[in-house]
């Protein structure tokens, strides 16, 4: 039965997020999610393991609820892993699955410490475990992090108090509802007092968060609007086949299309910017004057610097970059209005582990071409800050913007008053990918309480406004554009700038250091079973 506890904590757990793609006969993909179950998937999982008694067993119990959860959530991997690495198929299933057994390990460690948890500090485990779950959500390294509290992207208001303690300081909320519960149904099962002062503290919480979240959200909307912008975002739909082509001259038609699709967007009355998205230019960009006979990269490059000029508005496009040693970096540029000559540009500085980044390629150059469809590009060293319309865009590449810290530090490193994420998920294929890509970079736009620009290349593309409203988005697979006049407000303040995730990793130390005095004050070498 505890397994199967264990393992029904894990199904629910992924059927929270998006789950399934929905392609109705017309408007932009839907997708299936049932994000309420989030305040009770955890339950099963606290239940088991704070009654197992083995520390084996409690370890087996975390790590296949942390397994299951995974797999059904992330099962994408396996497709990534043939349309972007050519894996064969056997090949992709069991990376994935390998995966998925390394990202259950902190749910294994958060089962090694429930029980003796709850031996040591009693009540104190209604702030020590929730806290514990969420900085292993936050800190664990794995590839494509995500956090409990993501589940509500869509419900905004559920998680205004991001902006006071983070995302991650949301989702150790909503763990303390799921301790709360299984420890309420064990003490009744056990016929004793449920744990009424923890039920007040939780309950009086999230009272103060929802009430707090109403305030905020009817707040913003009477800010004062500093200044408008016009944004036009493209979205050219490259395919992954387009992506993975070897001729140059699928290059070429992909340039021409995206080009094209630009100028009918553009039409007679230009935008204050326009965004293309990762990988936008679809050749290597290398920067002038070109030689007397120039290659096709030159060429092209070229072309891209006269389409800008020609366009007579700011510019941002992603690309690949030329770096030293034979090394490409991703990159974005930014051609501003009425200046002639190389763009401004940024390099990714967040790269994607073995995907742009190949582990210990610096020291053994050979593992560099060891699988195919695998980069090891040149990771950039500095933020970036470019001035639209008289606002300030923190430009960043795919996957940085689910890093709470790394957009934190963009925005303030230029004091910014735009976070913008340019994207290629054309890996992803049709899933939920893309759709849980977005879902975990949508918080930033509430810790920081500044617009989200995102542009992908195959969706979805969108714009998030301060309160984490999707004020609007695209579909999946479609070539298509949005383009939407935002009002910026005046700069907002919040807690989350200034502070980030330390008043949660405090607190973490803190009863980590409780339960350690109180060990030694027991006189013992470890937590032993209540009499």
């Amino acid at each position: 039965m505890s397994y199967a506890l264990a393992a029904l904590a894990g199904v629910l757990s992924f059927l929270a997020y998006p789950f399934w793609i929905v392609d109705p006969p017309s408007g932009p993909t839907e997708w299936l999610s049932l994000p309420a179950l989030i305040f009770v998937a955890g339950a099963p999982f606290w239940l088991v393991v704070l009654r197992e008694p083995s520390r084996g067993r409690r370890f087996r119990l975390g790590w296949l609820t942390g397994f299951i959860h995974l797999v059904g959530m992330q099962n994408w991997i396996s497709g990534t892993l043939v349309s972007m690495s050519h894996f064969p198929g056997w090949g992709a299933f069991l990376g994935m699955l390998a995966y998925a057994a390394f990202a259950g390990l902190p749910w294994a460690f958060l089962g090694l410490m429930a029980r003796p948890a709850r031996e040591l500090i009693g009540p104190g485990m209604f702030v020590a475990l929730p806290t514990a779950a969420a900085l292993l959500e936050h800190y664990a390294p794995v590839l494509f992090p995500f956090h409990t509290s993501n589940a509500f992207f869509e419900h905004p208001f559920m998680i205004q108090t991001a902006d006071l303690i983070g995302i991650a300081g949301v989702s150790a909320l909503i763990h303390a509802v799921n301790l709360l519960l299984a420890e309420t149904w064990a003490a009744r099962s056990e016929r004793r007092p449920i744990p009424r002062r923890p039920l007040i503290a939780i309950g009086a919480l999230w009272t103060l968060a929802l009430g707090y979240g109403a305030l905020r959200e009817r707040g913003l909307a009477d800010v004062a609007e500093a200044r408008s912008i016009e944004v036009l975002l493209v979205q050219p739909n490259m395919t992954v086949d387009e992506k993975n082509s070897d001729d140059t001259k699928v290059r070429e038609v992909v340039w021409a299309r995206t080009a094209q699709q630009t100028w009918r967007a553009v039409g007679s009355q230009p935008p204050d910017l326009v965004v293309w998205p990762e990988g936008g230019f679809p050749l290597t960009y290398l920067p002038g004057p070109n030689p007397e006979k120039p290659n096709r990269a030159q060429r092209f490059s070229e072309r891209l610097r006269h389409f800008a000029g020609k366009l007579g508005v700011d510019f941002i496009t992603g690309g690949l970059g030329s770096a030293v040693d034979n090394r490409a970096s991703n990159t974005a540029m930014f051609f501003p209005k009425g200046r002639q000559g190389e763009p401004e540009r940024y390099l990714k500085q967040q790269l994607l582990l073995f995907g742009e980044s190949v582990p210990f390629a610096d020291t053994f150059p050979a593992l560099r071409d060891a699988i195919p469809g695998m980069s090891h590009h040149v990771a950039g060293t500095s933020f970036a800050t470019w001035t639209v319309a008289g606002l300030k865009f923190a430009p960043t590449i795919c996957y940085e913007a689910i890093f709470s810290g790394f957009a934190r530090d963009a925005l303030a490193a230029g004091d910014a008053d735009v976070l913008l994420n340019v994207t290629n998920d054309v890996w992803f294929g049709h899933s939920p990918a893309p759709i849980q890509h977005l879902m975990v970079q949508q918080p930033r736009a509430i810790e920081a309480r500044r617009w989200l620009v995102r542009s992908t290349n195959t969706g979805i593309t969108a714009l998030i406004d301060p309160t984490g409203t999707i004020v609007t988005r695209t579909g999946l697979d479609e070539a298509t554009s949005v383009r939407a006049s935002l009002s910026i407000p005046v700069p907002i303040a919040t807690l989350w700038m200034p502070v980030g995730d330390a008043p949660l990793v405090i607190l973490g130390a803190a009863c980590a250091a409780w339960a350690f005095w109180r060990r030694r004050a027991l006189g013992r070498p470890g937590p032993q079973k209540p009499a």
